[in-house]
């Protein structure tokens, strides 16, 4: 019987990962399509060294589809899609968005440095 189990459980595999190639990698989407628990699936990641590989390769095979996206819509001349990867692609040719200070080199300077909370545009420093 237990063959018999086994069989299953790789037919439920091979339909998870067929599942996750439709939903481009939607773990609750295709789970349920499946009929399967989250659970099993990640079970299933941690047992199988095959299966984990084969997930894997889907997540490779999402970033060539959303970086595919990306560039027709940089060919297209979208705006936004060009600075997003300059900044993500291009850093090491200086596309980065960093805040350059200018410290004084001799006697003692404070800096205060507050991240927490939002500010609006119209409120002065401080307020």
């Amino acid at each position: 019987m237990a063959g018999g189990s086994e069989q299953s459980t790789a037919l439920r595999k091979q339909a998870m990962l067929k599942a996750l190639l439709a939903t481009f990698g939607v773990i609750k989407m295709a789970a349920d399509q499946v009929g399967i628990n989250r659970t099993t699936h990640y079970l299933w990641i941690d047992e199988d060294p095959e299966y984990k590989a084969a997930v894997a390769e889907l997540k490779e095979v999402k970033k060539d589809f959303v970086e595919s996206k990306l560039m027709s819509l940089i060919n297209g001349g979208d705006v936004a899609s060009t600075i997003f990867a300059a900044k993500t692609l291009l850093k090491d040719r200086g596309y980065v968005e960093r805040v350059q200070l200018g410290l004084p080199t001799d006697g003692d300077f404070e800096l205060t440095l507050n991240l927490k909370g939002n500010r609006s545009n119209d409120q002065e420093p401080g307020n």
